[in-house]
């Protein structure tokens, strides 16, 4: 089996307080990694993550400690999020994961699997692409790391992020102009693309759509409510469980 989760966006409560929710995707990726070939976190796996080159943010040691146990058995791969685009090597050489910043293209039971976080892809949404770059600026990771006291910033980082939540409305799927990543995954058919699933997190929707080539767009949705997550079988059959 091949599974796919993401947005925990752990350190920020949501439906339950964000321990409570470490411990269920701790309890999940026990249980899928007994018959798993491949495990992706899709990203936003923290809701602020920030390194600096002798000191991580407390917390989330059951989570870092799972990781670790089960990528002795089972190949996984991180991507980094909006949320945590600022996570660095750490998570690779504690917990022997694989780290990707863009998408992937990767083959599983003679599926061809186009994967990525989803944030900043397509057309539109200029704001964000902008400060993004911002963010992925060394001059600004330089700064942010030594004119900032840790206990200052992440206070800091962390209400901003929740004030910026709180202006967005909550996201939804309009059928009628179609899904944000699901245009993208259109686009990029349209320009010659052939992948048998286009997985997505970032959106926190939970949804299965069908392409204009009979290709899936799979998005699995956050954990901030349900957990959700993707699975991919033997024999080809992505489903969406929880």
């Amino acid at each position: 089996m091949i599974y796919f989760a993401g947005d925990f966006h752990l350190g920020l409560d949501g439906q339950d307080k964000s321990t409570d929710r470490e411990k269920k995707i701790c309890a999940w990726l026990d249980a899928c990694s007994r018959d798993a070939q491949h495990i992706y976190l899709m990203g936003d796996l923290f809701d602020f993550w920030f390194e600096h080159k002798r000191v991580v943010p407390k917390g989330h040691v059951r989570f870092f400690a799972k990781l670790a146990e089960i990528s002795e058995r089972v190949p996984v791969t991180v991507f980094r999020g909006n949320h945590d685009l600022w996570m660095g090597d750490y998570i690779e050489t504690t917990c022997g994961v694989t780290l990707v910043d863009g998408p992937i293209s990767v083959e599983h039971y003679g599926k061809r699997l186009y994967i990525h976080h989803g944030d900043g892809l397509g057309k539109g949404d200029r704001g964000y692409k902008a400060l993004k770059s911002i963010f992925k600026n060394p001059v600004a990771q330089w700064a942010f790391a030594r004119l900032l006291h840790p206990d200052f910033a992440l206070k800091l980082a962390l209400a901003w992020s929740k004030n910026s939540r709180a202006k967005q409305s909550a996201p939804s799927f309009d059928q009628n102009q179609g899904e944000q990543l699901f245009n993208y995954c259109e686009s990029l058919i349209a320009s010659g693309d052939q992948h048998d699933f286009y997985v997505f997190g970032h959106r926190h929707l939970t949804l299965d759509l069908v392409l204009s080539n009979a290709s899936r767009y799979i998005n699995p949705g956050t954990w901030l409510g349900p957990g959700r997550y993707a699975q991919l079988s033997p024999e080809g059959e992505m489903v969406l469980l929880s």
